[in-house]
């Protein structure tokens, strides 16, 4: 799990399974994460700067692939 805390993410699955997982901003590192998003071809999933996240790839016969961009957010 990591954090950016100046970018906007987006991720696209093109292949593969997996699941994306993100923590409230303030949360410790025993607290489990707020939400967690199945990926699977198709799927695309978006946060925020200060939002921890992790991506965890499932299956071992094909990769997780996704397209990937980040933004760098204004200053405030």
């Amino acid at each position: 799990r990591h954090v950016h805390p100046s970018k906007y993410e987006v991720f696209f699955v093109q292949s593969g399974r997996g699941a994306f997982k993100v923590w409230r901003r303030t949360a410790s590192e025993a607290e489990e994460a707020r939400e967690e998003i199945e990926l699977s071809p198709g799927v695309s999933v978006y946060v925020g700067p200060e939002e921890p996240h992790e991506i965890i790839p499932h299956g071992e016969n094909e990769p997780l692939v996704m397209l990937y961009f980040g933004v760098v957010a204004p200053e405030p």
